[in-house]
Formats: C-alpha cells, sequence, structure tokens
C-alpha cells in the first residue's frame, strides 16, 4: 500500500527546510494541548503547525519540533 501524507508538496519542502541538519522520522499537522496546572483540565496553548519527530545525529537525541506554517 503506497504511503499518503497530508502534506502538499509545498508544506513538505517548508518542514524539510527549516528541519535541516535533522532526519525527519515522521510529521503531521497538530495542535498543542496541555493540562497544567489542573490535570484533569485541558486547554489550548494556542501553538499549531507541523510537529516532527527527529533525529540529530550531531547530538545522538531524538525531538519533537514544532514547525509554524504560517510564518515560513
Amino acid at each position: 500500500m503506497p504511503s499518503s501524507s497530508s502534506f502538499s508538496t509545498d508544506e513538505k519542502t517548508k518542514v524539510k527546510a527549516v528541519l535541516t541538519g535533522t532526519k525527519i522520522l515522521s510529521a503531521s499537522m497538530a495542535r498543542i494541548y496541555y493540562a497544567y496546572p489542573d490535570p484533569a483540565k485541558w486547554a489550548y496553548a494556542g501553538l499549531q503547525g507541523a510537529l516532527a519527530i527527529v533525529a540529530d545525529k550531531s547530538k545522538g537525541a531524538f525531538y519533537f519540533k514544532m514547525v509554524d506554517m504560517e510564518v515560513c
């Protein structure tokens, strides 16, 4: 089965341009929510864009990185 993507070609190019120097393992459109100070109540943090899981080989680490698609 071929892989599918919710990103357009232009959006993929923007994400790759911002995340140079890292290997993109996976990426998806996302919104950030938090549960603080009350862990039973979720609130929207006001952040949305492309959320990527990346591997930084120079540091030997994995990160979540958010790319604001409106800015780039």
